[in-house]
């Protein structure tokens, strides 16, 4: 209960907004297009939890607790409403079709952790987030911060397929939802992991057409993890940071390179089937 009651005074002091201080809601708005927040993006699964650590070892401040080893945003109040938000915008995929009571609660959400990870004295370049289901609400993002900068991390799906996630588990609401739309809630689990992850990287590339060639760059978790630090120099460079002898030595520890081409170890028979539902988006995405 102690963990919701902010989330119900979030809503509640929103509520009053839109009836009575419709100004303050236009200024919130005016403050959020001026900040450049860095968001890592991709299905869950997919390696995004590598990156928050060794971003805030070059000065952006995450908001992440070290005993969290998913590097996913500290903030119980904004990832509940994330999750919401993600519910209701699954067939959103451009900017301008988001709702203005989606995006006013967004835009409320997102400026109380702005706020928060302001506090952080850690923080000197730069913040954002990383939370994975915030890559089903990036046009609310875009409509939100139309100058944030995005870092996509994509990953074979056919190893994605076998790890399971929320988004393709009928269990949770989100997953639910997602299954639903996609007419899969009784496929078995490999099934129902590749059509996730198919949903989400094709819904993420239609909208990211809309993003500035400049505030965007995409990693290949493979590479990631082939090459750790020539793939974190794209980052910093990307970000116009410069890495210290530090930030270089935690990059090298950290990521590790021995969790590629997992799917090999699965059932021949469920990789065929994984495949051929993935054949055209993997080899739009050059997975072969």
């Amino acid at each position: 209960m102690q963990k919701v009651l902010p989330y119900i005074k979030l809503k509640s002091s929103l509520a009053f907004e839109q009836l009575f201080d419709q100004q303050k809601i236009k200024q919130r708005s005016k403050k959020l297009e001026h900040l450049r927040p860095i968001i890592v993006l991709g299905r869950g699964k997919s390696g995004t939890r590598l990156l928050p650590r060794c971003l805030e070892n070059i000065g952006v401040a995450m908001s992440i607790k070290p005993q969290m080893t998913s590097g996913d945003v500290d903030d119980f109040v904004f990832r509940k409403i994330v999750k919401q938000l993600a519910r209701k915008n699954l067939c959103i995929d451009h900017a301008q079709d988001v709702s203005n009571a989606d995006l006013a609660l967004f835009q409320k959400s997102a400026l109380r952790l702005y706020h928060q990870i302001s506090k952080n004295p850690n923080s000197v370049n730069a913040w954002g987030w990383k939370y994975p289901e915030t890559y089903l609400i990036a046009p609310l993002v875009l409509r939100c911060f139309p100058r944030a900068r995005f870092i996509h991390i994509i990953r074979d799906g056919r190893d994605v397929a076998f790890r399971q996630h929320l988004t393709d588990d009928p269990a949770t609401p989100l997953g639910h939802d997602i299954l639903q739309r996609l007419n899969a809630l009784d496929q078995p689990p490999h099934i129902r992991g590749a059509l996730s992850w198919k949903f989400q990287v094709e819904k993420y590339a239609r909208f990211a057409q809309q993003i500035p060639q400049q505030n965007q760059l995409e990693l290949r978790y493979e590479a990631l993890c082939a090459d750790p630090l020539a793939s974190f120099e794209r980052v910093a460079d990307f970000l116009d940071i410069k890495m210290t002898h530090k930030s270089i030595e935690f990059v090298k520890s950290w990521i590790k390179s021995d969790h590629v081409k997992q799917h090999r170890g699965e059932d021949k028979e469920q990789i065929k089937e994984v495949e051929k539902l993935l054949r055209n988006t993997l080899e739009f995405f050059n997975y072969t």
